[in-house]
């Protein structure tokens, strides 16, 4: 799935200077601007309703909208930061002033003629300008200062003049870049970052200004530009403050990196009820390198590492911290939610046409086209411990190969195969029984399930005695 991150310019009263305020915040300083009168227009980022929704493919799928305020999502609308970085456009494009950016400079250097950097944390040097969606749902983004909370407004510099600017952002929640983990080198911006299951991880740019592009933005915002206008805006192909004058602006795609998962356990049998789910695991690539800014905007996206580790399903609360108020922190699964109820109506059914329940929150992974899951349970058998008196209780593992849904919408042309795709959602179904051992079924919302899946392996299955 794709979002939109919208940077827009209102109109100023002196084309062609634009400038930011002097001293707005520690961490955003121009020290041009001051020198005239003139106010320059100012960046406003706006992201649509549906970036923070991950897709289910499904026979027509209608529009996203924005996440109701019930649902889990509500919070990670509210809560999430992007950092927001600007760069000179690079030379694989023409145009008079296109030029080999410098990713080092920064946004503050008094020294850098040739203004490399429009936008970036000017004091934190492996950080993008963080930015955070306006709570009254209007899709706006709001530069914030160094506390984190409060607004900065943003305006572009005097000097920039005609030359074209590259924008890109990323979020990946409570991500904190550091000396350890960020490549801020000549050729670009790189986070070195680990998937722990529990956080989203977006990225984008904006495109070029090719004719079609400009057309879309002329039709949608109702621009007023003459043909004279549209070609000084086409030839430049990138986001200057001419084309700002003009009310051209930049929408930046966001792009989902990883995949969702969603577990629900379903009543399989009538001696479902003994069975506890305690854990699961999916095995999985777990270190990535994820390109923020490069030359080429098509250089920006993911690698991950080859080796694969067991990341763990949790649970999702409500955060008790005051300083995290509205967001949710994460705690290994509670078993006494984990298991399911049998009732007379569902006999005869196929396990998966009864109603399931689910199973900790979303596990956010690598795309793959298979996943080995590890499945930890405790079964409480019929039998008594003669010393206690207590039923006896075992306690299962199980693993399970999961490969992709072989549909249509879950195949990937370029690597000819199935895949649990970035940015959709795919749900582990889990059949629960008493009296032999648990299945798993992989699918998606509008399409036909598979056929079950047995474990590969599991230790001893005693039955319910």
């Amino acid at each position: 799935m794709t979002a939109l991150l919208l940077l827009c310019g209102c109109a100023g009263e002196s084309y062609p200077g634009l400038t930011y305020d002097r001293v707005m915040s520690p961490d955003i300083i121009n020290e041009e601007s001051g020198k005239t009168g003139d106010r320059g227009i100012e960046i406003e980022l706006y992201i649509a309703p549906d970036s923070f929704v991950m897709g289910s493919p499904t026979r027509g799928t209608g529009p996203f909208v924005v996440p109701d305020t019930t649902r889990r999502d509500s919070n990670h609308y509210e809560s999430t930061k992007f950092h927001v970085f600007a760069f000179r456009a690079s030379p694989d494009d023409q145009g008079p002033l296109v030029y080999s950016p410098d990713y080092r400079r920064r946004s503050n250097d008094p020294t850098d003629e040739k203004m490399n950097c429009l936008i970036d944390n000017s004091v934190d040097f492996n950080m993008g300008l963080p930015a955070q969606l306006d709570k009254n749902r209007s899709g706006r983004l709001h530069f914030l200062r160094l506390d984190m909370e409060n607004d900065s407004s943003v305006h572009y510099n005097m000097k920039t003049g005609n030359i074209g600017y590259n924008f890109f952002a990323f979020c990946y929640d409570d991500f904190k870049p550091s000396d350890a983990n960020t490549s801020r080198t000549g050729d670009g911006i790189c986070y070195n970052i680990e998937i722990d299951g529990t956080r989203d991880l977006m990225y984008g740019s904006a495109p070029r200004i090719t004719p079609e592009v400009l057309d879309y933005l002329i039709s949608k915002d109702n621009l007023q530009i003459d043909e004279e206008q549209r070609n000084n805006i086409i030839n430049n192909s990138y986001y200057t403050n001419y084309a700002a004058w003009h009310g051209v602006r930049p929408y930046v795609q966001l792009h989902h990196a990883l995949t969702r998962l969603r577990f629900q356990a379903f009543p399989a049998d009538e001696t479902c009820d003994s069975v506890t789910i305690e854990s699961i695991e999916v095995e999985c690539r777990n270190q990535a390198h994820l390109w923020v800014v490069r030359p080429r905007l098509e250089q920006i996206g993911i690698t991950f590492d080859p080796e694969y580790n067991f990341v763990s399903l949790m649970d999702p609360h409500p955060s008790q911290n005051p300083d995290s108020i509205g967001k949710l922190q994460y705690v290994p699964l509670r078993t006494e939610t984990n298991t399911v109820t049998w009732k007379p109506e569902f006999a005869g059914h196929d396990w998966k046409e009864n109603p399931p329940t689910p199973i900790g929150g979303d596990l956010l992974v690598s795309t793959d086209s298979v996943y080995r899951m590890r499945l930890t349970y405790r079964q409480t058998l019929r039998n008594k411990d003669p010393k206690t008196g207590l039923n006896i209780v075992n306690k299962h593992t199980a693993t399970y190969d999961l490969y992709a849904p072989k549909v249509d919408e879950s195949f990937d042309p370029k690597l000819q195969r199935h895949m649990y795709l970035p940015g959709h959602t795919y749900h582990i179904n889990i059949g629960v029984y008493g009296l032999r051992t648990i299945v798993v079924n992989t699918g998606m919302v509008g399409w036909e399930q598979g056929e079950d899946i047995p474990p590969n392996d599991e230790d001893e299955f005693d039955g319910n005695k």
